[in-house]
């Protein structure tokens, strides 16, 4: 599938359970668990004053200045116990805020988002579904970096990981090895 090509039943933001699991396994399509290592809170009110010990969030910055990243960020390369538990098959694991923000909490420059994009196996002509735990503080922030470095072709699973279990939808322990992809990071002018 290329970007932009519409599929019948496609839906423009939003992926429904049924719609994800009647495409899952398509070559087109990269399902990405964005699930945090730790909790992750939204914060939709504007900065506010940060100190050591805040647990890690998503900050929104206004309806068109974007998301920052603050509080602590635990480090690591590994997939969220979360992922390793169980998730849906086929998908890889993305940290987004230690993937796609620098230390300072800012989004990362294009190559670097290119490259992260790269190794969880996403190219240019990938449909991308995020998945997360239900509240989607990290899907609307990895969605608002996919889309500004202009990957169209990204949707956020409705409902989440949780909706997928409850309704009964396949999940594995399993982590499949997805083929590194191509991603290009576009910035408008």
């Amino acid at each position: 599938m290329n970007v932009g090509q519409i599929t019948p039943g496609r839906p423009k933001e939003i992926a429904s359970s049924r719609w994800l699991a009647e495409n899952l396994g398509a070559a087109w399509l990269r399902v990405v668990d964005v699930r945090a290592p730790t909790p992750v809170r939204e914060e939709r009110s504007g900065p506010r004053l940060r100190t050591d010990d805040d647990p890690p969030r998503f900050v929104e910055l206004g309806p068109r200045a974007g998301w920052l990243r603050a509080g602590r960020w635990p480090k690591t390369s590994q997939p969220s116990g979360a992922f390793l538990r169980g998730h849906i098959p086929g998908s890889t694991a993305l940290d987004v805020g230690g993937r796609l923000f620098d230390e300072s909490g800012a989004l990362v420059c294009g190559p670097e988002l290119a490259m992260a994009m790269s190794e969880a196996g996403v190219g240019d002509e990938h449909t991308v579904v995020l998945v997360d735990e239900g509240r989607p503080a990290a899907a609307l922030v990895a969605a608002w970096a996919l889309r500004r470095y202009g990957h169209a072709d990204t949707l956020i699973l409705s409902g989440g990981f949780p909706r997928w279990v409850a309704e009964g939808r396949p999940v594995t322990q399993t982590v499949t090895k997805v083929p590194f992809g191509s991603f290009t990071a576009r910035t408008s002018s």
